[in-house]
């Protein structure tokens, strides 16, 4: 029996195994591992539902270091997306570029970000967006059944010898990552990680990932 290669299956662990330790901190708020893959769902439910993403599609964010896009790299690929970080010190145009070369269905932009002007559906992440999320029911969000080889994550290079090109990573790499940096960064449950590297970098280095399935 084969079983496909997931990131997913980092947040059904933590979920299982440490739902009432805390997770994420953000400023004077917190959340544990189950509040936090509950955000995920939500955020899943409302893609499909509310937003009308498609197996496939691409979902942009423009978002720091927030909890926001730390649930994005769940709740996207729940909901059978494919995530795009956008680089937050792009200009308008080179993020414009970017949407259109990507094909994103749908911008979540964080208020702080400035509007890139792109004629893409976009939420802002405000009062708004969280009530989007509260009316979705906090159940898991069961995807479909997952090809480990099929896109989850692309980003885009800084463009420094000519245009930004797109590198895709798929669920089995992000997965196999994870489990490369589970195994040899020696962290475990007692440990808290400030994450300082932009999350729309190099897959923020993982950190998504394995700091969850550790726990």
């Amino acid at each position: 029996m084969e079983l496909p290669l997931t990131p997913l299956d980092l947040l059904t662990r933590a979920r299982r195994l440490f739902a009432d330790r805390v997770g994420v901190v953000e400023g004077d708020r917190s959340w544990t591992y189950g509040e936090y893959a509950e955000r995920c769902d939500r955020l899943a439910h409302s893609l499909t539902g509310v937003l009308g993403v498609q197996r496939g599609q691409v979902v942009a964010w423009l978002c720091g270091n927030t909890h926001h896009l730390l649930e994005a790299y769940y709740g996207v690929l729940l909901a059978g997306g494919i995530l795009l970080p956008l680089n937050v010190r792009l200009a308008p145009a080179e993020l414009r570029a970017i949407l259109d070369a990507s094909g994103a269905v749908v911008l979540l932009r964080h208020p702080d970000q400035v509007d890139p002007g792109h004629p893409v559906r976009t939420v802002v992440l405000d009062d708004g967006y969280e009530e989007m999320l509260a009316s979705q029911p906090p159940t898991p969000y069961l995807p479909l059944r997952i090809d480990e080889h099929s896109p989850a994550e692309v980003f885009y290079t800084s463009g420094s010898t000519g245009t930004p090109k797109g590198a895709v990573l798929t669920h089995r790499n992000l997965y196999l990552h994870a489990i490369h940096n589970a195994l040899t960064m020696g962290l475990t449950g007692e440990d808290v990680v400030l994450h300082t590297i932009p999350l729309f970098h190099v897959n923020g280095w993982g950190t998504p990932h394995y700091v969850t399935g550790l726990g």
